[in-house]
């Protein structure tokens, strides 16, 4: 359970939202009717950061939450049985997560989305992304042992160097794929 689940319940990332929103109107930049819904979804979510940062009671930022819920539902509301309408999808998605896009306008202090808790953990996602994965549960064990290893130490303020050098007992030990632990010479 991720932190800010535990304190205000689910919060539904913004960020992944709105790419999507932003992928829709690439696929279909003629489509006026789709780029003004777009538009109004934008809207409501840039009220809710404004109304975050302000320093309303608990009952305010309750009732906030609740008109914010029923402005995006509204403009969900009509595509959800339309399935081959553009907006469907994204519709979908609004009415799936309603109770989840808004936490941060009830709760001070629950962000829109989690970066910050994604920041630390992205140069080991695009490390993997890169390599091509790990294609085996043994590749998984190694990759995550050694991602743990540098987290701690960066959290510690070492660096990589450090781990290599001074840690290296903390680093998982196999023979290499050309060496047999079953081979007799």
């Amino acid at each position: 359970m991720r932190f800010f689940e535990s304190l205000y319940g689910v919060q539904r990332r913004w960020v992944h939202f709105l790419r999507e929103l932003g992928k829709l109107l690439d696929k279909h930049p003629q489509n006026e009717g789709l780029a003004l819904w777009v538009e109004e979804v934008r809207d409501i979510y840039k009220a809710a950061k404004k109304a975050a940062k302000r320093g309303f009671r608990e009952e305010v930022r309750a009732r906030l939450r609740q008109e914010l819920e029923t402005r995006i539902y509204a403009l969900a509301e009509p595509y959800l049985k339309k399935k081959d309408a553009r907006r469907h999808v994204l519709a979908k998605r609004i009415d799936k997560h309603l109770g989840e896009l808004f936490t941060f306008v009830q709760y001070p202090g629950c962000p829109s989305g989690n970066n910050a808790a994604q920041r630390p953990i992205r140069p080991a996602v695009i490390a993997r992304k890169i390599s091509g994965g790990t294609r085996s549960l043994e590749g998984f064990k190694d990759q995550n042992n050694t991602d743990e290893c540098l987290w701690n130490l960066a959290a510690s303020g070492q660096g990589p160097a450090t781990c290599l050098h001074g840690h290296a007992r903390l680093l998982p030990v196999r023979n290499p794929p050309c060496v047999s632990s079953t081979h007799q010479t």
